[in-house]
């Protein structure tokens, strides 16, 4: 846990106890104590910042502490007053709200108002303050109050907005700079107290020999840590649940913990055990209750939820499962779907002398023919056709083929899928994208799950996504008979599924490689 920052940490940022560390020989050379104890705590503000790099080393040897930022006491800010306002914050950005009016708004040229923004360093990722000197300062900006520091996710680049302008204001120091007796522009110099840069630290010392280059942060850490952890330990499920944590941006237990209350925030929803309190996104839902034991790596809400079938359970909430071509191999259009309910077995008698058996499966009706045909003509081969394995007639009286008197009547697709076949070899992830946390990775690191995955074993990964309403324009007011909008349907047929394409539809490329080299 992170420890809060507090002043003074050391010897190095009191002034009075570095006066008393160099004696009483400046006594005699300069008058008062002012200017020496200026230039000790100076020295010592460098010192504290050498000391601080040196920690960040030594925490660097391991990528369970590696820093994700580096923290500078001090960091000298330089504006230019003619960059002022052309920053990407000035730009408008539409948002379905604006009425165009000719000359009013174009691309990519800033807008003319009261915002004071430049771009600055985009290492930049935390500005607690700005103050105009480092001793005694007697102008400074807040975080979130006197400014705002924004990144562009787009093009990368980082812009800071004054709420006044710096440049207005007598207590900050300005220098005008000169070309051929000319002044050409006016430069402001302020410093950031205790901000945090960005240098990829986490990336450069482990990353990137996974070959995973993210934006800094304490989630693509635990990612790191997690894809290595499962590298080593031959993909764990707590090394793959961690990983999946990191996709939705929450976390999971800790150790062995009791839950003592359940808050519920408007903008967050805390978990609080005897040990820790965990944050989640105030739309999700919590797992666990209060007076609930959690144990190491389990997962709090429904952001991440892991099924597994080693005892044949089939859990409720789990709808369907869609079984697509790396289960069922080649000759299948789509998916097939296994759903969640009861369905009526469909018995057909004497199939190439065999009892046939078959029950719903969504999907193109054309790929459940063919499935049902391959799964009895398998079944022919081998001489032990599905039918005769549901038979619940005793082993002596299995004569002949079963009926469907010696049959059961119903069936669960879904439970008959992970009762028999994937029991041992098959495990669901269940990501719910509304349930995200702030620092969520995204979908798009959850590939490297294929590293961890033991052989013999398969992840699926179902994805709730988040769907929003389409609002209604009223035209009118409404009343018991007649709404206040109209709306028109409109349908789409689709397009029709053929056996064979056009060969005008078929493009071919060939490649051509060279190879060398020299067989021992």
């Amino acid at each position: 846990m992170t420890q809060p920052y507090t002043y003074p940490t050391n010897q190095l940022d009191k002034p009075e106890a570095l006066l008393a560390l160099v004696g009483t020989f400046w006594e005699n050379v300069y008058q008062g104590s002012f200017p020496v104890q200026s230039y000790l705590y100076a020295r010592g503000q460098l010192d504290a910042q050498l000391y601080l790099n040196t920690l960040d080393l030594l925490a660097s040897v391991s990528r369970y502490t590696v820093p994700v930022f580096r923290k500078e006491n001090w960091y000298f800010l330089e504006l230019l007053e003619s960059q002022r306002n052309l920053s990407d914050a000035n730009l408008a950005r539409y948002i379905g709200t604006h009425a165009y009016q000719p000359g009013d708004l174009e691309y990519g040229i800033p807008v003319a108002g009261s915002m004071f923004s430049w771009n600055v360093d985009p290492q930049l990722v935390d500005v607690p303050a700005i103050t105009n000197r480092i001793t005694d300062p007697s102008l400074t900006f807040l975080n979130g109050v006197d400014f705002l520091l924004e990144k562009n996710a787009n093009n990368g680049k980082t812009s800071l907005t004054f709420r006044d302008d710096p440049f207005a204001d007598p207590l900050t120091p300005i220098r005008t700079l000169l070309k051929d007796n000319k002044v050409i522009d006016r430069q402001a110099g302020l410093w950031i107290y205790r901000g945090e840069l960005d240098l990829n630290t986490v990336y450069e010392q482990f990353g990137y020999a996974l070959g995973v280059h993210l934006s800094s942060s304490e989630g693509y850490r635990e990612l790191i840590n997690a894809v290595f952890d499962g590298l080593i330990d031959g993909g764990s499920s707590l090394s793959l649940d961690r990983l999946f944590a990191t996709v939705a941006g929450v976390d999971l237990a800790h150790g062995t913990e009791v839950v003592e209350d359940i808050v519920y925030e408007p903008n967050t929803t805390l978990v609080i055990t005897d040990k820790f309190v965990y944050r989640f996104n105030p739309r999700s839902t919590i797992v666990p209750a209060v007076g609930d034991t959690i144990r190491k790596g389990d997962s709090l809400s429904d952001a991440l939820t892991v099924f597994e079938f080693n005892r044949g359970q089939l859990p409720p909430d789990l709808r369907a499962l869609a079984v697509g071509e790396g289960l069922l191999g080649s000759g299948y259009f789509q998916d097939l779907v296994f759903e969640n309910k009861v369905v009526p077995l469909v018995v057909e008698e004497d199939v190439d002398g065999y009892t046939k058996v078959s029950f719903e499966v969504g999907g193109v009706p054309a790929d459940a023919e063919a499935f049902w045909a391959d799964v009895h003509r398998n079944g022919v081969a081998s001489g032990q056709t599905l039918a005769m394995l549901l038979d619940q007639r005793p082993a002596s009286a299995r004569t002949s083929q079963p009926t469907a008197m010696a049959l059961p009547a119903t069936v669960n697709p879904l439970g008959f899928l992970t009762s028999n076949l994937f029991r041992d070899n098959l495990f669901v992830v269940k990501l719910r994208t509304a349930s995200f946390g702030p620092g969520a990775l995204g979908m798009s690191v959850a590939t490297l799950a294929r590293r961890l995955v033991p052989p013999g074993q398969c992840c699926v990964v179902l994805v709730e996504l988040v769907f929003q309403d389409d609002p209604v324009t009223l035209d009118a007011p409404g009343d018991d008979l007649r709404p206040g909008f109209t709306e028109s349907v409109k349908t789409f047929t689709g397009t029709a599924y053929q056996e064979s394409l056009p060969y005008t539809l078929i493009r071919e490329s060939v490649r051509v490689r060279y190879h060398s080299g020299q067989c021992l």
